[in-house]
């Protein structure tokens, strides 16, 4: 699979206290949205990613 977007395993852990932290927020927030609450912490996961290595959507190759 030809990828664009990569995250390594340093990257993993680099993220892992953000992704904590966002976690909580998303289970503070989905039972106003009526989500799952792992999904809304994948997706802030997902947006902080992008944001901080400067990824925009349109570089991602989401088909392989």
């Amino acid at each position: 699979m030809d990828s664009q977007f990569v995250i390594t395993i340093s990257d993993f852990f680099r993220y892992e206290k953000q992704f904590h932290i966002v976690d909580s927020f998303a289970r503070q927030i989905s039972p106003f949205f009526n989500i799952n609450h792992r999904l809304a912490g994948l997706t802030f996961l997902w947006i902080f990613i992008f944001r901080a290595t400067g990824a925009r959507l349109n570089e991602i190759n989401f088909h392989g």
